[in-house]
């Protein structure tokens, strides 16, 4: 079962369908977010076997700015929304979207956003299955078990 991190509708739907749009014009997605009539998509570039992976720029925002307003203007998820489109690097602070984004985040420090109160858990990731995510709470040092469905925004904090 794949995992799907996302805190509404909109954003559940666009992790499904933005990774191959965007991976056909040679960029990964990492996520969005959808609020307040902000359309934020965070993306990042695809490693080269042969070089090192390249920054995002803003050139790379513009152009896949305009390919991807076409791409969404199609979609029925977003036809009664008035939003602006912001594509974004993902950042140090990424979104963990995806069964891949939490594999690579495995005894990382990560932040959760839990339920509709919004409770903030900060921790280490220990691990994560389809059902839970584990990780070790910075405040007490007790590991917790977290039912994924409960998770409305995963993402990584700084390594200092």
């Amino acid at each position: 079962m794949t995992i799907n991190i996302a805190s509404n509708t909109v954003e559940r739907e666009l992790n499904k369908l933005l990774p191959m749009a965007l991976l056909a014009m040679g960029y990964e997605y990492i996520g969005c977010e959808y609020k307040i009539k902000r359309l934020i998509i965070y993306i990042d570039n695809i490693k080269n076997t042969n070089k090192e992976k390249q920054e995002i720029n803003i050139i790379d925002c513009t152009a896949i700015s305009k390919k991807l307003s076409i791409f969404l203007s199609t979609l029925r998820i977003l036809d009664d929304l008035d939003y602006m489109l912001e594509i974004s690097s993902a950042g140090e602070r990424r979104l963990l979207t995806t069964n891949k984004h939490l594999k690579e985040a495995i005894n990382k420090n990560i932040i959760l956003t839990i339920n509709e109160q919004k409770h903030r858990i900060k921790g280490q990731l220990l691990s994560f299955d389809t059902k839970y995510i584990v990780l070790k709470k910075f405040a007490t040092e007790e590991v917790v078990k977290i039912h994924i469905d409960s998770v409305m925004r995963a993402k990584l904090l700084l390594q200092y």
